[in-house]
């Protein structure tokens, strides 16, 4: 039993039914409110749910799989009794928000511009940069779109009376250790707010537009929202695997009708969680289809941008910010010893400035270049537990993950040893042996192959079986 999440689920399955008399419009806010985002900045509690001693603070103890299994039958009970008279010109809606990120082919390919609508979430006055690019990147795609926020609608006289009945439950549970904390009230008003905002703009947006499916990129935030509403109004949702499951608690509770998987490794994760089967299908991700199509860039272009000599072989370093460091610095000081190979690296959110690119004049950036247009030239990727890891075996490259346990951390790669390592030494002398010995680098790609299998089948393009399971579900 891994203690820091049952400690999780424990509370979480608290907050649930403890806040699930503050209702709108017969939906129970705290099923739709986001309660990570409620204790985020709550340090010690997150120190605390590593401690057996914090359970016997709880009033009951449950899994992920008992949270699931309630929200299975809270999502069940809001589906209307009689069957939805389907709009037979019903639009498929996309929610375009950051996490979602198709490529254009795909709807090009699959999706035709008279059954397809895209729902941007972000706008081009957002004070983010990155809300800012998501609206843009999603405007100039040529597909119909409309923007969430066009159906806004003034919620101030339900609102005023969700916060009096918030401020009552605030002083039912005053001795509360978590409840009575003033970030988490605060948090708690502010997502209230967008909540009852957000139900109001999906609402009056299905009012307005025939919808025969949404679909969404994750189960929380927007995704969430949508999938409650749209289950109240007859509508089928499918949710996009947005990366591969490195943290149970970003994944679960699943809400839509159709979790759209990436391999039988995440059906059988979510099946061990309470999900249905019947609610679980192995689609990947269109985003993926691009890793199959022909590079951007010759050798010799890419090798100048980055001011690399194209004569040695290239490793791609995957790193996310400031993470694990020192690990990091070991593993490269061990390489940089024994290989004389080019080194690139890429940061998560592509920051050009990471203090190894700094320390080490050796080792190149990326730039602001595309991951499909950067692994098609490397010879090896070595990456912390990220998606990354995944595309890279999906290009066909070979893979060396550093790990860094987290607490809630699913044991995705587990069954890719020994390519995973803690100990950045032991992970450098796999690298090493790679670029040196033929018997390992045969034993690398065998590796490969054995978890893809597992991981991401792709024998049809993720574009084409996602328009397949769609069809399915608004012909039923």
């Amino acid at each position: 039993m891994n203690t820091y999440t049952n400690n999780y689920w424990s509370i979480f399955m608290e907050y649930l039914k403890d806040f699930d008399s503050l209702n709108y419009k017969g939906y129970s806010l705290s099923y739709l409110i986001h309660f990570p985002s409620l204790i985020r900045n709550h340090k010690e509690l997150w120190i605390n749910l590593a401690e057996k001693q914090y359970t016997k603070n709880l009033k009951r103890q449950v899994g992920a799989k008992e949270v699931q299994q309630d929200f299975n039958q809270y999502v069940q009970s809001l589906k209307p009794k009689s069957r939805r008279k389907k709009a037979k010109q019903g639009k498929i809606v996309f929610v375009a928000d950051r996490l979602l990120r198709f490529p254009k082919e795909t709807f090009t390919k699959y999706f035709s511009e008279k059954q397809t609508m895209l729902l941007i979430t972000s706008n081009k006055d957002d004070k983010s940069q990155l809300e800012r690019d998501n609206a843009k990147y999603y405007e100039r795609m040529g597909i119909p779109f409309q923007y969430l926020s066009s159906y806004r609608h003034d919620i101030r006289a339900p609102r005023t009376q969700l916060m009096i009945q918030l401020n009552h439950l605030f002083k039912k549970y005053k001795k509360h250790d978590i409840y009575q904390e003033e970030m988490f009230q605060n948090m708690f008003r502010v997502k209230i707010d967008a909540t009852i905002h957000l139900i109001e703009m999906v609402e009056h947006m299905i009012a307005s537009v025939p919808v025969s499916c949404f679909v969404i990129s994750s189960p929380n935030h927007y995704g969430r929202v949508v999938a409650f509403v749209a289950a109240k109004n007859g509508i089928p949702t499918v949710c996009m695997q947005h990366g591969i499951i490195g943290n149970e608690l970003g994944y679960i509770p699943k809400v839509a009708t159709v979790d759209a998987l990436y391999g039988q490794i995440d059906v059988n994760w979510y099946q061990q969680r309470g999900a249905n089967r019947d609610s679980l299908a192995i689609i990947g991700h269109p985003r993926f289809d691009q890793a199959f199509a022909s590079a951007k860039y010759s050798k010799i272009k890419f090798a100048s941008m980055l001011g690399i000599d194209t004569k040695k072989k290239t490793l791609l370093l995957i790193v996310r910010e400031n993470r694990n460091l020192q690990k990091w610095k070991q593993m490269i000081d061990r390489i940089s010893k024994e290989l004389d190979v080019n080194l690139i690296i890429r940061d998560f959110e592509n920051n050009q400035q990471h203090p190894l690119v700094k320390q080490y004049p050796a080792i190149h950036s990326t730039r602001a270049l595309e991951l499909y247009d950067i692994l098609p030239h490397v010879d090896a990727v070595v990456s912390y537990t990220s998606t990354v890891a995944l595309e890279a075996m999906l290009v066909g490259k070979p893979c060396f993950i550093m790990h860094s346990r987290i607490p809630g951390y699913s044991g995705y790669y587990d069954s890719f040893s020994p390519f995973i390592q803690k100990d950045p030494n032991n992970l450098a002398r796999l690298i090493i042996r790679y670029f040196n010995e033929e018997k390992q680098r045969r034993f690398a790609e065998e590796k490969r192959k054995q978890f893809l299998a597992y991981a991401y089948p792709n024998a049809v393009p993720s574009g084409k079986r996602l328009k397949d399971l769609i069809e399915r579900l608004t012909k039923q």
